[in-house]
């Protein structure tokens, strides 16, 4: 179901494509809903878009209709180095006028149990309906992981699950993880993938056009099946 990949010549220029898109898709939710719904990402191609997005002149974002959600989290307080959250609160939310009360981060240091709390959190505030973003960013793992979904493990077959508590595979610094289930992605308006560099190029082929069970088993192509996905990518990471 991906539903287009937009190629840009570098990173700079995917966070300028990732910026706009966040623009037009915050103008479609308030005007149609008075809200918009936003769950971020963590890495270096969206701290980028971040800072791209914080740049933007005042009044270009209703800031005060926007909701900030994200997408994982590290098992780490929320001024750790290694926190998504402190990246988006350094690179933009402390940069732009949102009201506190309208950014739900995950309280990861809580470990395991955060992640109820945040199923918690997203049911209240979803109160008519299953939770619905207008918009997701994700990145893409050199092992085809995204968000914090490494295996099929990561995948619980009870449609009520909105937060999981995963192990991120050995090798990665911060392995305990809250995520948001794949239910909750695949009902997203737009799910906006940003990719770029050479180290990404195999995985991302593999994604983009699975071409044995093994690729159609990652965890990105399964999102990229089950969501109407966008992708941002640069020209290392597309091979062209």
């Amino acid at each position: 179901m991906s539903d287009r990949v937009d190629i840009h010549s570098g990173p700079s220029q995917v966070a300028d494509a990732a910026r706009d898109r966040v623009v037009h898709a915050a103008e479609r939710a308030i005007a149609a809903r008075g809200v918009f719904h936003w769950a971020l990402a963590g890495g270096s191609t969206p701290k980028a878009a971040y800072a791209s997005l914080a740049a933007l002149p005042p009044g270009v974002i209703d800031w005060a209709r926007v909701r900030v959600w994200f997408g994982d989290e590290r098992c780490v307080p929320p001024d750790h180095a290694e926190s998504n959250f402190r990246m988006a609160a350094d690179s933009l939310l402390s940069r732009v006028p949102i009201p506190p009360s309208n950014i739900h981060h995950i309280q990861a240091e809580l470990g395991p149990a955060a992640a109820p709390g945040y199923e918690s959190l997203l049911a209240a505030t979803f109160t008519r309906a299953a939770p619905s973003f207008d918009l997701v960013l994700l990145g893409l793992g050199t092992d085809g992981h995204t968000a914090s979904l490494f295996s099929a493990a990561d995948f619980p077959p009870d449609p009520a699950r909105l937060a999981i508590s995963v192990v991120a595979p050995p090798g990665y610094s911060i392995r305990p993880r809250i995520s948001l289930t794949h239910h909750v992605l695949a009902r997203a308006r737009g799910v906006v993938f940003l990719v770029t560099g050479l180290e990404k190029r195999d995985i991302l082929a593999r994604v983009l056009q699975p071409s044995s069970d093994q690729d159609r088993a990652l965890p990105a192509s399964i999102i990229a099946s089950t969501c109407h996905t966008f992708w941002i990518v640069d020209r290392d990471a597309i091979g062209n």
